[in-house]
């Protein structure tokens, strides 16, 4: 599991892109998103603003939407852009990642 591979190499749990990709030059520049985990956080912090969001290449990218079941893949190494809400946080995850959304069972 992610904790568990953290736990053994001492990784931290909150990193810069350049981190976590360290290939990809346009990565290395991005300062306002990171990998929290395996999920790529890209928070907005101005009202009414249009947010652009670079997806790292070398890998896919599915979307994490707060309150639906769908997702869509994007391919890594482009930017999307689009309307944001202040307060938002786009998040992304890439396809394998385990991300443990049910409801607690007791």
């Amino acid at each position: 599991s992610l904790a568990h591979r953290l736990y053994a190499t001492h990784e931290n749990w909150i990193m810069p892109l350049v981190a976590e990709f360290p290939n990809d030059t346009v990565a290395s520049d991005i300062v306002t998103q990171w990998m929290d985990g395996d999920i790529l956080c890209a928070p907005v912090v101005t009202e009414n603003s249009t947010k652009s969001i670079y997806l790292p290449a070398g890998s896919s990218w599915y979307t994490l939407a707060a309150g639906s079941n769908s997702t869509v893949l994007h391919q890594g190494g482009q930017h999307l852009t689009g309307a944001a809400e202040l307060g938002e946080i786009p998040a992304f995850v890439r396809p394998g990642s385990i991300l443990p959304l049910a409801d607690p069972v007791q």
